[in-house]
């Protein structure tokens, strides 16, 4: 079954670039009153609303900081926006909400520590409700007596959602194939796990100081000092697995003898359908944060180039305890095995930005159209990581 194709690439793009137009006039908004993204999510926080083909800008009602508060008024009151008065009601609008995207991620982590995770059955996850500014609480069951107790205790900033059909098993998925000089995203990748091969997706190449790492999924990094292959190369060891911090992120460090002629290198090179003679059809030009209604698609060596949207930009899952990019898609094949470690990307004035790595789909069966993305930009803060996206290839 071959799922990528042309069409659905530049289908995929259209879409995108269509968003992209309307988040020009949000960025715009912001910058008049010399505010950014990172400034909304600590007095608020925004989405693309798909059904009605605009952004939703929100805005806290209580802004302690004075000069924010007057610079949100500001937008509130398009008092300074007069020039783009007519694309806002198009493209943007606004509407005030409680709390900060800070404020929910803060109860967010905290939750399973102050909440006894044993509590929770298997089949339950915890989401950043963006579109409701809230949090939601959805499992398959319950007892009435945490259920009100939670609810005493978080009052609207959770919603318990209780869907005796919910199944949510978070388990990774495990399983293009060849032999590379040039390492970049979405290529494959093995490693040795309890003895056996793994299959996996690489998200890209990172950098700190000067050792270069192969970025992919934390539950992909072998054992030890067990070598890494691209594809059947040794190409490293295991650096880090993340996932006991709450991260399913993975470094493979490179460093083992170069096997193939030529020699090799750290690229920037992004593999979508290979019709590139040189393997590589994109660049990846960065990391990106990503916001609920983002249109992002996946690049892994089972199931290709697919496409879906961000239905929630953090869910944290109480057994497994990672944080998780929660991605929807219309196609029943998102993802499947071997799709594990590839690159969650948005495409965006040109060029395509990673968002997240694949760590895990929503149920036990072999495709699924509901996947879990470790955060990429957050994991590159978290331990001062350079995401490789230059131009220039760096011999190894």
């Amino acid at each position: 079954m071959k799922i990528e194709n042309n069409k659905l690439i530049e289908g995929e793009k259209l879409k995108a670039e269509k968003v992209d137009k309307k988040k020009v006039t949000l960025d715009a908004m912001l910058e008049e009153q010399n505010l950014n993204e990172e400034t909304l999510r600590e007095e608020g926080d925004f989405y693309y609303d798909s059904t009605k083909d605009q952004f939703v800008l929100q805005i806290k009602k209580d802004i302690k900081d004075a000069s924010k508060k007057e610079k949100f008024n500001n937008l509130k009151n398009h008092s300074k926006a007069r020039t783009i008065t007519n694309a806002i009601a198009n493209d943007v609008v606004i509407e005030e909400v409680k709390y900060s995207n800070e404020e929910l991620i803060e109860i967010q982590d905290q939750f399973f520590k102050v909440n006894n995770p044993e509590l929770f059955t298997q089949n339950t996850n915890l989401n950043l409700d963006t579109i409701n500014n809230r949090l939601e609480l959805v499992t398959d069951s319950i007892s009435d007596g945490l259920k009100k107790s939670l609810e005493d205790t978080y009052g609207d900033k959770l919603y318990v959602k209780v869907d005796p059909s919910f199944v949510d098993k978070h388990e990774p998925l495990k399983a293009r194939k060849d032999n590379w000089n040039q390492l970049g995203a979405g290529i494959g990748m093995k490693s040795i796990i309890e003895n056996k091969l793994n299959f996996c997706t690489t998200a890209g190449v990172a950098r700190k100081g000067t050792q270069y790492f192969i970025v992919t999924a934390g539950h992909c990094v072998g054992e030890g000092g067990t070598p890494a292959y691209q594809w059947s190369v040794p190409v490293g060891t295991p650096h880090l697995n993340a996932m006991s911090s709450g991260f399913d992120f993975g470094l493979v460090r490179i460093d083992r003898a170069n096997e193939l002629t030529g020699g090799r290198y750290a690229t920037n090179g992004y593999y979508i359908s290979g019709e590139s003679s040189s393997g590589y059809d994109a660049k990846v030009s960065g990391a990106a944060k990503p916001y609920t209604g983002m249109p992002v698609c996946k690049s892994g060596i089972t199931t290709g180039y697919t496409c879906g949207e961000v239905k929630h930009v953090r869910a944290l899952h109480p057994v497994t305890r990672l944080v998780g990019i929660k991605v929807e898609s219309s196609n029943a094949y998102f993802a499947s095995n071997g799709d594990s470690g590839a690159p969650l990307t948005y495409y965006s004035n040109g060029i395509y930005r990673t968002v997240g790595v694949l760590s895990a789909s929503a149920t036990t069966i072999q495709y699924s159209r509901i996947v879990y993305f470790t955060p990429l930009e957050e994991m590159l803060d978290k331990y001062g990581l350079t995401y490789y996206s230059s131009n220039t290839k760096i011999k190894l």
